[in-house]
């Protein structure tokens, strides 16, 4: 019995730290993936800061072609990965993508409408990485002793029986 609760205990605790990885990894994963994006020439037709519940964020509407269609993106925040910002941080960011200013874009191949205009990763993403890799290891191995300890633990004469 106490066997299958620690591999039921052992289970559940892998799972959580397997959900809580992917999940804490997903929008660094998109911000990778967007380095082999293809370019395309954007026209920003506008662009601004707007508050919300989180902080500020810059909010640009940009429009694109590719392969002959066209594309428009509205009220967008122009960066694959978004984290909260001040008012003067935003107001900076969408000042470097002026209205009826053509920079460069880049857009996701199996969904054009999906495109960023800054590709820059966030600030220590690679640590926060290395982190998140570290803790999920430390946890792993906390949760591996607790099964192996509670697992082996010897039983008492009356339990024998």
């Amino acid at each position: 019995m106490r066997k299958v609760l620690a591999g039921g205990i052992g289970i559940v605790g892998l799972c959580l730290i397997a959900g809580v990885g992917a999940a804490l990894l997903g929008p660094f994963r998109e911000s990778w993936a967007a380095r082999d994006w293809p370019a395309s020439d954007c026209e920003v037709v506008q662009s601004g800061a707007q508050e919300t519940e989180e902080g500020w964020e810059p909010r640009l509407t940009w429009r694109y072609q590719v392969g002959g269609a066209g594309y428009q993106v509205e009220g967008h925040d122009p960066r694959v990965f978004s984290i909260s910002l001040d008012e003067r941080e935003a107001r900076a960011l969408s000042d470097r993508f002026p209205a009826g200013k053509h920079v460069p874009c880049w857009y996701d191949p199996r969904d054009p409408i999906r495109s960023v205009l800054d590709r820059t990763p966030p600030p220590l993403s690679a640590y926060a990485v290395g982190v998140l890799i570290v803790a999920m290891m430390a946890a792993g191995l906390v949760a591996a002793i607790f099964i192996c300890a509670f697992a082996r633990r010897p039983r008492s004469p009356t339990q024998a029986e």
